[in-house]
């Protein structure tokens, strides 16, 4: 029971040190001031995670095969209550004061409190409030590390915690919200795009071989729903009889939901996930034939498999393949 009061008090404590001065809490109010951070935010995911075409189309999915509850708790993290926006917006980072574990969306918010920023700014038209949390990997884990519902089960925040502990790798925001040269920081949350995966991933030959190393993220590749996520390598080589071979997916990263021995398209059809991710530092290696003479391999990668937006009726155009990098010899 001591241990629940002190947990209350801390919570408590946070709050309504002085009040915000915001006449709003929308991240529209905010952009009347932050422009170049509103602007950033508005091509994030972030600002777009309840209208997601994926997620409104995997919402029925989830509430057929496991219950109207994992539905809610689905919409309670991609549309919380934080502010006025009702929604992932400026607060959900700035007016946040803590969580109750960081995971499954347990933000604490304090709308009261003055905005938290990394330094105080002593000129801004309302109180600010220097702190660490809003550049520490567990205000992302908050929402980044999902427990459920069934088999809805994302890393992201372990994954880097076990970086941190074991490489001194960098917290989230290190490449995330990465510095400009103006002193203000990008608000896209870079990821599964090509320039973020190009720094994360070394696709190289090697002496007889072809080998893609996770060389640049503080996490495994793909990380966060990478049951759907889809990342490959292909390969054309040439031998010295003078033949040209081309071979796909010769590696292949992303979870494969699985029922009993087939793979399936969505978790919500699955009785289990096989996890194919590239953890900080891992290597995947392919042995070439002794004869090849020439090659050369390029790293693809899209936000979707193609099987999923099928199951889910989107058009292919949602999630454009994108190629990453390539490399011959």
């Amino acid at each position: 029971m001591r241990a629940l009061v002190v947990v209350f008090v801390l919570v408590v404590g946070c709050a309504r040190i002085e009040g915000s001065g915001l006449r709003s809490t929308s991240s529209q109010a905010c952009a009347s001031c932050h422009v170049e951070q509103a602007s950033d935010f508005a091509l994030s995911r972030h600002a777009h995670a309840t209208e997601s075409a994926v997620f409104q189309a995997l919402l029925p999915h989830v509430a057929r095969s496991w219950g109207e509850a994992a539905r809610a708790r689905c919409v309670s993290c991609h549309q919380p209550p934080h502010g006025d926006d009702q929604a992932i917006g400026c607060v959900s980072c700035h007016a946040a004061v803590g969580d109750r574990g960081a995971r499954d969306g347990r933000l604490v918010l304090d709308l009261d409190a003055p905005m938290m920023t990394a330094n105080a700014n002593v000129d801004a038209p309302h109180p600010t409030r220097a702190s660490g949390l809003l550049r520490s990997s567990e205000l992302c884990a908050s929402c980044h590390e999902v427990t459920g519902p069934d088999l809805f089960v994302e890393h992201t925040g372990t994954e880097n915690a076990m970086a941190i502990a074991e490489t001194g790798a960098p917290e989230c925001v290190g490449c995330h919200v990465p510095a400009r040269e103006t002193g203000s920081h990008d608000h896209r949350f870079g990821g599964l795009d090509a320039a973020s995966l190009d720094t994360a991933l070394e696709l190289r030959f090697a002496p007889g071989a072809l080998e893609l190393e996770n060389v640049g993220a503080a996490h495994s590749v793909p990380t966060g729903v990478a049951f759907f996520r889809d990342v490959w390598v292909d390969l054309d080589v040439t031998h010295a009889d003078g033949t040209h071979e081309t071979l796909p997916r010769v590696i292949e990263l992303g979870d494969r939901p699985m029922h009993g021995t087939e793979p399936v398209a969505l978790p919500t059809d699955a009785d289990r996930v096989e996890e194919n991710r590239l953890a900080p530092f891992e290597i995947r290696r392919v042995a070439l034939d002794p004869d090849v003479v020439s090659a050369s391999a390029t790293l693809h990668a899209r936000s979707y498999r193609e099987s999923v937006l099928a199951a889910l009726v989107l058009d292919a155009a949602q999630s454009p393949i994108l190629d990453v990098a390539t490399t011959r010899f």
